[in-house]
Order: C-alpha cells, then structure tokens, then sequence
C-alpha cells in the first residue's frame, strides 16, 4: 500500500504516522507489513487513534482491511468498481472502472480540464477546444464527430485516446493494462521552456500530453494477467464492448458536473505497440506475415494494417507491394486504406465511435516511439557502430582489435554524457551489447530503454562529426567512404527531426509538418541505401524489418498532409506511447505487490489510492497550463 500521502488534513494522520515506515521501506509494500508496523507502534506508546485502526486490521485480509482504513479518511478516488462476468469462477466478477466514472469524479472536482487538456479553467477549456476541433476538421474533413455534434457541442468535447500494453506481472507473468488519456496536454518541458503555451489560441501548438505524473493524465480501464487472455479469449472483446458502450454515452449524452458544467468525451484513436494493436484489431494483415525466406509457397498476404505493403503476388498477374519500396512515391501508397485489415466484424473497440469514413484503419494508430527508439534505431545504431569500428581509419595502433576500439569510443560516450550532463542507463558500448558476437553477425541493440537509442543516437552523429567530418562529401564513390556518408545523413536527419517534433505542440504548421516529414524520409532511404551497400558487399547489416516500413508511413503520411492544404497537421508524438509505457509499468509494479489470486481486484483498489494521491499533488502544478 503506498503510504507517501498528501497534504489534505484527512490524510495528514496518516502521513504522520507512517513516515519512519515511508523512510524505511518501498513506499509500495505489501499490506501485512503496514499492519505489523502500526502493531509495533503502538506496543511502543504510540497511541495515535489511526496507527490503532490499523493495527486492529486482521492479517488473514490486511489488503481489503487497509483499503477500508484509507477510504475513512478520504484518501480513496471516489470512483465506483464495477464487475463484469467474463466467464466461469473467478471471471464471474471481472473488476473494471468506466472512463465516465474518473471523468464524473474528476469534472465534479473541478480538475478534468486540467488533467485531460491542459487548460486553467472551464472556459478556457472550451476555447481551446474550438481551436482543436477547428484543425481537425481542416485535417479530417471526412471524421464522423463532425456529423454527430454541432459546433457548440464540440467546444465542450474532450478528444481522447485509449492504450493499451502488457507490463511484468508476479513471476514475471505479463499483465495486460488498458487505460485513457487526453489528447491533449500541458506539452513537453521543451515546449514550456519555449513559452509555446502562453501564445495566442490561434497560433498556440496545443501542448502533447507530456508534463505530469502518468498517474494523474493515465487513467485505468482494467487489468488482466496473460494467463487469463490464454484462457478466455473472448474476455478482451467483452471488455471492449463494455468499454465501446461507456464511450457512446460519453458522446451522445457527455456528463453534467454538480454545478451545471456539460461536457462530452470523444474516443479518436487507440494506441499501442504492434502486439497490443493486433490483438486489439484482430489483423489480416500483420508484421508477423513478414517473409523471412527468399521464396515460400503460401504468398504472404502483407504485413501492414494501413496498406498492402509486402503483399506478395501468388498467382499469376497478381501484383506484389514489396515494402522493401522506401521511395518517395513507393507502390504500395495507392493501396492505403484499399482494404480493411480486420474481418467481416469490426474490433469491438470501434463500435460506436467516430471513425474517419475515409481513414478508418487509422483508428489504430502508429507509434513513433516503438517504431523508432525501440526498433529501427537499435538496428541503425548497432550496424553504424558496428561499420565505426571497422572501417574508420582514425583508430591509435594501440586499438587495433574490434573490442579495444569499441572501450576507446565506450570511453568517448562516458565524456560525451558528461559534458552534456546526461545520464543513460547504459554506459558501454560492446559487442554484447550490440549482438555483435562476430563479423557474420546481424548487429542489433540490445537495451530496452528508449533513452537509450535518444542517447546513442546523439553520440553516434558528435563521434561521426568529430572523426569522419571528411566523409560528408558525396561525391566520393567509393564504398566505405558512401556508406559512412550515408550513416552521417541519416543521423543528423533523425536527431533533427525527433528534436524538433519534441520542441513542438499536438499541432504543427503545414510547412513544419512537411520539413520534418522530408527529415524523416532522408533517414529512411539512407537506411535503405545502407542496406542495399551491405547486400552488395555480401555483410549481414541493416536488415529491412517491417519498422522501417511504418516509419515509411509516418514520413509520407506528414508530406502527403502537408500536401493537401492543411494549415495544421497532427504531431507524430502525439500517437506515440512513449508516456504511456512509463504508466503500465505503474499497475504492473503494484501487481507485484499483491496475493496473485485477487490480482485484478487488488491492482484496482490500489490504483484508486495512488491516483487519487497524484491528482491531489497535480492540483499545485501549473506548468504548461493555457
């Protein structure tokens, strides 16, 4: 049970109470420990009237026991638990909480502007929804929302996102997290250190949903253990059409506070890494389709929900979209959106909501964080470290071997961290650590901190720079010299691109949109250039995995946008899971902190404390606020 508490004179006993507790051990402990520590305070004279409720709690039950204690003093979110039967014995009472239920609780308290877009008060909530919804339909003309709303009832209409992700349960069994977020938020710290959200509504970005304890802009639908997914697979299904109906009312009906405040709710996209989506939608078409042979005999179907990207041609006449395409104009652009990637049934999730008529795969959205920080920038990354240590010639005699050269530029990176007062979670650079046990090998990062890749990526274009500042002249034909080259472009491209969408808002200007669509492309075909170098040359590096294809997308997507007018167009960030990996981890900590068989009602009670606890603490924080 965490026992940091707030300020609030319900609480205050409490926190007095437990803070050599607090001091002494994880402030996430299991219950039975609360209660033998308020047991030993109180055989020592310490008689406080909480410190006995506490020790009068039974240790056959301390978890339900505790939680009763914390909600007597007004230390619980009060948001209802409701149950849902997804089966059979313990699935007969599947606990969940309704996004109307946190929305209820948090507009009655006065915060849901504040947490759910980034805005003082509930009038300039309502003018900056105007301006959302204004972009929007400029970028979306074929959305659904505008049919079903009129304009006065979009001012007071949240737009959100949902998410979902597997964390490390007990025994490091995963443990599935589905939870919701605004849009749109109070931005990113580089966005309030550039003042960007005190600007005029009309020319204000909109902050991403960046600033702020996860707790208190993440708010939880259900938990469930993988082994629970494994034996009832309907149960995700019911669960979203649970979830589905909660939002349609959200839509159609909206909530009414205690003083009169009306406000809406509208579900515009779900988020996730590629597992989690296809899972959620059920896909056809799927990056586990890849070919991993030079022919097979069952043509691959594809390999991207969005388009028919690496379908391949099985009959005669037949025609194939290789995703492999990372031109400007690749074929298989005409096919986006051409055909549905789900069944005859559409995802429960997407029942009821506003779906673009035009773009309705897209509900599903694609995440820039996977698909570059954990995925083609560890491939990037390990193959030019890898190309570094081999080819350079700037290397001391004294580092003649591939491990000495990989501790001289470890020791590098050490100073490069340093002087830029940065703190990775990885500080060498190896062959273990890039999987690079041989010449034979296929280099690929092994961290899983995207930090990481944001660290690297950094250090790899400084160590470039400083020693290959030669290497930046195109002309020179020969193989080390243009693959280097292309190393250095597509470094300083990525780094450009990702540092500047992180400096902006939800929205970006047209121009903006296509210059950072155009950094991203440049990244992208040097990738594929180095692949194609290191096919000739017979080496295994730079592998065309299906990332490198939706990254593809996410280039063309922002060029094609900027292409059609738009004055403003829709920040990559603003889909990328990067703050909602750092939420899961949050339930899927406490989960390790409770008995496994009350798992799921277990996480949820303690969510409601730990919550309610963040988004009393959010109350005293007014950065980013428009």
């Amino acid at each position: 049970m965490q026992v940091t508490l707030s300020k609030q004179p319900a609480g205050e006993f409490i926190k007095q109470a437990f803070v050599p507790l607090a001091q002494d051990v994880p402030t996430e402990v299991p219950c039975n420990h609360v209660v033998d520590f308020a047991k030993a305070q109180v055989q020592e004279g310490n008689s406080s009237h909480v410190l006995r409720e506490f020790a009068a709690v039974s240790l056959n039950d301390a978890e339900k026991g505790c939680h009763q204690v914390f909600k007597k003093y007004g230390y619980v979110a009060p948001v209802e638990i409701e149950f849902a039967c997804l089966g059979e014995g313990k699935l007969a009472k599947f606990p969940f909480i309704r996004l109307s239920k946190w929305a209820q609780w948090l507009l009655d308290t006065q915060r849901i502007w504040r947490l759910f877009c980034g805005a003082s008060s509930f009038e300039r909530m309502q003018e900056v929804l105007a301006v959302f919804w204004s972009r929007f339909r400029e970028a979306f003309p074929g959305h659904d929302i505008f049919d079903a709303l009129s304009p006065d009832e979009l001012n007071t209409c949240i737009p959100f996102y949902t998410h979902q992700d597997e964390g490390r349960g007990p025994k490091h069994e995963a443990v599935w997290v589905f939870s919701s977020h605004g849009c749109v938020g109070r931005g990113t710290a580089e966005y309030v250190r550039k003042g960007k959200h005190k600007l005029p509504l009309d020319r204000c970005p909109l902050g991403l949903n960046f600033l702020g304890n996860t707790q208190c802009t993440q708010y939880l639908f259900c938990t469930m253990k993988r082994s629970v997914l494994e034996d009832c697979p309907g149960a995700v299904d019911a669960l979203m059409q649970i979830f589905a109906a909660d939002c349609s009312c959200l839509l159609f009906d909206g909530l009414t506070s205690q003083d009169g405040k009306t406000i809406r709710m509208a579900h515009i996209s779900t988020k996730g890494d590629l597992p989690a989506l296809n899972r959620l939608g059920s896909f056809t078409r799927t990056f586990w389709h890849v070919p991993r042979a030079q022919s097979s005999k069952k043509a691959c179907k594809g390999i991207c929900p969005w388009c028919l990207a690496g379908r391949e041609a099985g009959r005669p006449g037949e025609r194939a979209f290789p995703f492999e395409d990372l031109s400007l104009n690749p074929v298989w652009e005409e096919t986006i959106e051409s055909e549905i990637p789900w069944g005859a049934t559409m995802p429960p999730i997407m029942e009821g909501a506003p779906l673009n008529r035009d773009r309705k795969a897209h509900f599903f959205s694609l995440d820039i964080f996977h698909n570059v920080h954990l995925g083609v920038g560890k491939q990037w990354l390990a193959c030019s470290f890898a190309a570094c240590v081999e080819r350079l010639e700037f290397w001391p005699e004294t580092h003649g071997s591939v491990d000495a050269r990989f501790e001289l530029m470890t020791s590098q990176f050490k100073d490069f961290c340093r002087q830029r007062h940065i703190s990775p979670h990885m500080t060498e650079i190896s062959r273990a650590t890039l999987a690079f046990p041989s010449s034979t090998a296929s280099p690929v990062g092994q961290w899983s901190k995207g930090s990481m890749t944001t660290n690297f990526m950094l250090f790899l274009e400084f160590f470039l720079v400083q020693h290959a500042a030669d290497c930046e002249d195109p002309i020179i034909q020969t193989m080390v010299i243009r693959l280097v080259y292309l190393i250095v472009r597509g470094t300083k491209a990525l780094n450009v691109a990702l540092s500047w969408m992180y400096s902006q808002g939800y929205w970006i200007r047209n121009w903006q949109g296509k210059r950072a669509g155009e950094w991203l492309l440049v990244f992208v075909q040097a990738y594929g250039r180095c692949a194609k170098l290191s096919l000739e040359e017979g080496t295994r590096r730079w592998a065309l995995v299906p990332k490198i294809h939706y990254l593809h997308h996410c280039a063309l997507d922002l060029i094609r946008a900027a292409e059609s007018g738009a004055a403003f167009l829709v920040n990559p960030l603003a889909t990328s899971n990067q703050m909602q990996e750092d939420y899961v981890g949050k339930p899927s900590r406490l989960a390790r902190r409770v008995s496994a068989q009350q798992i799921h009602a277990r996480v949820i009670s303690r969510v409601l404390i730990s919550t309610f606890q963040a988004v009393q603490a959010s109350d005293n924080d007014p950065r980013g606020l428009m």
